[in-house]
């Protein structure tokens, strides 16, 4: 175990809690009952993360080895898969506040993702290893079901303004 195992840790710890923080904030803000489940599926999952995080966090301090996380790092997101729906996208069309979220989110999910990713590079820990890059993967569902909302909601914008050639 290094100093950077912890800091790197620290980091990650800091950046799942601002992501809760973050979709906590928006599904409070949201009027729409859809969007305010949606992001706080989000929060939900991020809270995951960070308990994790903790916890490696406090093994690694005491021991200076990763736990292993058997049967805890599971592959399935919360509900945010089934939360995004074809009718929670038209409802974002006219959110402004909640696409820009969706944007917000979005830089943030990449920054995990290249964090995670790297950190999984450099681990020499197999728990290490795993732990990151099962989280650069779960980021980068997160990441992929933004996107996804996000297409829908810049199409839709480009229909609203007549943005299309013909």
């Amino acid at each position: 175990m290094t100093d950077s195992t912890l800091s790197i840790l620290k980091k990650a710890i800091l950046l799942e809690r601002r992501g809760k923080a973050f979709y906590t904030h928006v599904s409070r803000q949201t009027q729409e009952p859809s969007l305010r489940e949606f992001f706080e599926a989000m929060a939900e999952e991020e809270d995951r993360h960070e308990a994790i995080l903790s916890r490696q966090f406090r093994a690694v301090s005491m021991t200076g080895r990763f736990e292993a996380e058997e049967g805890k790092l599971s592959a399935e997101t919360l509900a945010v898969s089934q939360v995004l729906t074809p009718d929670v996208a038209v409802r974002l069309t006219s959110a402004g506040f909640e696409a820009s979220a969706v944007s917000a989110s979005m830089a943030m999910e990449a920054n995990a993702i290249a964090m995670y990713r790297q950190a999984a590079l450099d681990a020499v820990d197999p728990e290490e290893k795993k732990l990151y890059s099962w989280l650069a993967d779960f980021e980068t569902g997160h990441y992929e079901t933004l996107a996804k909302l996000d297409r829908v909601l810049t199409e839709s914008a480009w229909n609203d303004a007549a943005f299309w050639p013909f």
